[in-house]
This record gives structure tokens, C-alpha cells and sequence, in this order.
């Protein structure tokens, strides 16, 4: 399946962690529709350029969870992003008014912990949810088109360990945020909280300054924009 999804599409070829979709997939369905579902995902849902030379829908992704997070939990965000700043010894900390001047050392922050999220869609890397996530996160990323439910998820969890989150520093802190999917515990409770966040693609498209990126479609997501 691996090798198959490189050939459908030869400009971007097999990365590693495109591993975390195609086993879904392949726990759920027989290995043509597999192929055929993963093809949709990386070339209608535009996944594919989460894995492209210099990953970005991977970037956008950062810079989209820092609005969401910075518009949801400010205060939070506020923490997380200082904390981490000074973690990398980093002079400027404003993410916000880092993306505006176009400076990639933005990318650092998030990086340090969410990059598992978007490329293994939260079940893959060192610390994944639980398997039986998987196939609801699966479903609910192709009805909608879009990696929405990653951030509202993303977010959800983020709520609860909020408390804990807030008290953390330095690499305890970093530890804390790539381990948060594995905090899950009631995929029910959670996907309430998650539905309730309204990820829509209307968020995931928005910039600051200029225009979506072609990557990114809408979908009529079920969930009020």
C-alpha cells in the first residue's frame, strides 16, 4: 500500500509518516480500497503536501493551531508559547507577530510538539491515542475533507490538562504537550468536547495575510461555522 501511494503519486513518492494512515486503513478495509481511500486523502483532502519537499501544509498547520489556540485558550497559549521561546532561547516569542514578518523560525514552537498530530493524524510517533480513536478520527477526517478534527481533538485535550499544562516549563513542558494524545481516556467525552470545539475548514483556511492554500478545501463540514 505503502509503495502503491508513491507511484499513484510520483512527484511525492513514500514518506514515513504516511505509515499511521495506510495502517488504518488497512486494519478496516481490503488493501485495493485502501489504496484507493489513502489516494483520496493525499490528492482530494490534499494530505499529500503535509509530506511534499519542505512540508507546507505541515507549516500552515502550525500557524493555523496557533490562531485557533491563541483565539480558544489564550491565556494557555500565552504560557506555552513563552515557555517554549525561552526553552529555545528565543529573543522574539510573539508567534503572531513572527508569521506576520514572515519568519520561519516560528515554526520551532509548534514543531516541538505537534508535528505528530497533523503527519500520523494523533495515532502514530512515541506517544499515540488510543488505537480504537483511529478509525473515528479516519472518518471523520474524509467526511469533512479537511484535518479539522485534528485540531478540535488537539484542542479538546488541551482543555482538560490545561491545569497541569500551565504549571509546566522547559522540557517538561515540551514531554507534556507530545504526550497529550496519549492522555485520552473516554473517546466519547472527548469527541463531545471536540465537536463542540467547531473546527471548521473556514478556520484551517484562514491567514492573517494573503489567501488559503490551494491544499486546504472545504467540505461542508457538519459542524457550525
Amino acid at each position: 500500500l505503502r509503495g502503491g501511494g508513491g507511484s499513484h503519486n510520483r512527484a511525492l513518492g513514500y514518506t514515513q509518516g504516511m505509515s499511521s494512515y495506510a495502517a488504518v486503513l488497512l486494519l478496516h478495509l481490503a488493501e485495493e480500497d485502501a489504496f484507493w481511500v489513502l489516494a483520496t486523502l493525499l490528492d482530494v483532502c490534499g494530505l499529500a503536501r503535509l509530506f511534499e519537499d519542505g512540508f507546507p501544509l505541515l507549516h500552515h498547520c502550525y500557524d493555523c493551531w496557533e490562531a485557533l489556540l491563541r483565539k480558544r485558550m489564550p491565556r494557555l497559549a500565552a504560557h506555552i508559547d513563552g515557555a517554549l521561546g525561552t526553552f529555545l532561547g528565543l529573543d522574539e516569542c510573539d508567534y503572531a507577530a513572527m508569521r506576520r514578518e514572515a519568519d520561519p523560525t516560528r515554526f520551532a514552537l509548534p514543531g516541538l510538539y505537534a508535528t505528530a498530530w497533523f503527519q500520523t493524524m494523533c495515532v502514530g510517533g512515541a506517544h499515540p491515542a488510543p488505537g480504537d480513536l483511529a478509525p473515528r478520527i479516519m472518518d471523520s477526517l474524509l467526511l469533512d475533507g479537511h484535518l479539522g478534527i485534528v485540531f478540535a481533538l488537539a484542542l479538546a485535550v488541551l482543555r482538560v490538562e490545561a491545569p497541569a499544562i500551565s504549571a509546566l516549563h522547559g522540557e517538561a513542558l515540551v514531554d507534556a504537550l507530545k504526550a497529550l494524545p496519549s492522555r485520552v481516556t473516554n473517546d466519547n467525552a472527548l469527541f463531545e468536547v471536540a465537536f463542540d470545539m467547531a473546527v471548521s475548514a473556514r478556520h484551517i483556511e484562514e491567514r492573517e495575510a494573503g489567501g488559503a492554500p490551494e491544499s486546504v478545501r472545504a467540505s461542508g463540514r457538519r459542524t457550525p461555522t
